[in-house]
């Protein structure tokens, strides 16, 4: 087995017994449970399983003498971090077998196979028949969780746009800079999907039945697209965000670098007057009179109101 390491706990393979073939679920694989299923399908080549373990792999499908094995990796939600990252899920799909193999974050696989391990009807309606329909309803599903996440993105850029123009500060910069990241690394994990599935339908009927998913791929295809579009558009709307951003800021400092030149340019005449009255020169003006401090004063105010008149006119300040 592979050489990796691993500090996640081992948990036992799921074993589901389905009309035609057999379902293995593996949550969190570990070293202990990819022995085991080595010693199950003697088949699995060691590259295969080797991928099953972090880091994660690019989408991709291999067509093995036995067995065709898939990546796919699709979008989890940090609360904690409201960061979008991905996580793998793992196919490896023959005549009368297909094994999941996946991270717990993606509850919905974990689920459907605690589901389908204890309600009959659900394994008769939804799984019976070949591994295609296992295949149509996990890919089905995953895609769907795919769009609640899209509706909070909308929700964040929404909320940054309503936002932009009242306030200015580091927060509004790090919101968009974190919905930037979340759309890229969003694209990153769904742009192979449709390879994948493509390939997927073209090599499947050497191993299993299609049935539904075949039947389903349109519906599949044009979710993908959907989401797709979808993000597209959100990666327009957060780079014209981040721009108008940009230019606020711009805008804002360039106001207050003009406020303190007009504030310099007040100052700068009194300075002078200042220091044209402090010289130790003869005949200066004003000096020895009996009101030269008040004389000078009023020179002095007299430009300083004279020069912020004038900037006032001209809108400088």
């Amino acid at each position: 087995m592979p050489k990796k390491s691993s500090s996640a706990p081992v948990k036992p393979l799921v074993d589901i017994a389905l009309d035609g073939y057999r379902w293995t679920d593996l949550q969190n694989p570990t070293f202990a449970a990819l022995d085991q299923l080595k010693r199950r399908h003697p088949s699995f080549q060691e590259t295969d399983l080797r991928d099953c373990l972090p880091p994660f792999q690019r989408p991709k499908l291999i067509e093995r003498d036995d067995y065709l094995f898939a990546v796919l990796l699709f979008p989890v939600y940090d609360r904690d971090t409201g960061i979008i990252k991905s996580t793998e899920i793992d196919f490896f799909v023959g005549r009368d077998f297909a094994v999941t193999s996946h991270a717990p974050e993606l509850k919905i696989v974990a689920d459907a196979a605690s589901r389908a391990g204890r309600d009959a009807g659900f394994r008769s309606e939804r799984l019976a028949g070949s591994p295609g329909r296992l295949l149509d309803m996990l890919l089905h599903d995953l895609v769907a969780y795919c769009f609640p996440m899209l509706t909070h993105l909308s929700a964040d850029i929404d909320a940054i746009e309503a936002g932009l123009f009242k306030d200015a500060d580091d927060g509004v910069i790090r919101e968009i800079l974190r919905v930037k990241t979340n759309i890229a690394n969003f694209r990153k994990i769904m742009q192979g999907h449709s390879a994948v599935l493509r390939k997927l339908l073209e090599r499947a009927p050497r191993f299993f039945e299609p049935g539904s998913l075949a039947g389903n791929y349109r519906d599949l295809a044009d979710h993908l697209n959907e989401i797709w579009d979808a993000l597209e558009n959100y990666k327009d709307a957060i780079d014209a965000l981040h721009e108008s951003h940009i230019s606020l800021v711009t805008y804002r400092t360039s106001r207050t670098s003009e406020r303190l030149a007009a504030l310099a340019l007040v100052i700068l005449p009194t300075t002078l007057m200042a220091t044209i009255f402090s010289m130790r020169a003869e005949n200066v003006p004003f000096l020895g009179h009996g009101k030269d401090f008040w004389l000078m004063l009023g020179v002095v105010l007299t430009v300083m109101f004279s020069t912020a008149a004038l900037l006032k006119s001209k809108k400088w300040l």
